[in-house]
């Protein structure tokens, strides 16, 4: 499913070992007053040593959002790109697509993954990073 409205966003975020601070972030990205299918968010988890991307997608099943998170090396961006993530992670507001980096990639490879990906899959018109530790207004 790509989405070719001119107003659609993506915001990537990168996580490593700071699930606290995502999820407070996806709380904040969860009140933003946006029309249906105009928002998505990419969680790049770079490869954290603690149990950072269960306590994400626990508290995204616990908000209504059926989550499917993939585990990924840098040779299997390419493929992963070429999958329809968005589709198992459909929430009535937003998409959200989790990948869990079998290695450190370093924060930058992190947002590129994330940005090649919601490129690939969503085309938006807007890249919004985001730090995991931030909290947004609606």
């Amino acid at each position: 499913m790509k989405t070719t409205s001119n107003d659609h966003a993506t915001i990537v975020l990168v996580n490593w070992n700071g699930a606290t601070d995502t999820i407070a972030c996806l709380r904040s990205i969860q009140r933003l007053k946006v029309k249906d299918d105009q928002l998505s968010v990419v969680i790049v988890d770079n490869a954290s040593a603690d149990t950072s991307v269960c306590q994400i997608t626990s508290e995204l099943l616990d908000t209504g959002y059926a989550v499917s998170a993939r585990n990924i090396s840098r040779e299997e961006v390419e493929r992963v790109i070429s999958e329809t993530w968005f589709e198992s992670s459909r929430h009535p507001a937003h998409d959200i697509c989790v990948v869990s980096a079998r290695q450190n990639l370093g924060f930058a490879a992190g947002n590129n993954i994330g940005f090649r990906i919601a490129m690939a899959v969503k085309q938006p018109c807007f890249m919004w990073h985001l730090n995991n530790d931030t909290e947004v207004a609606p």
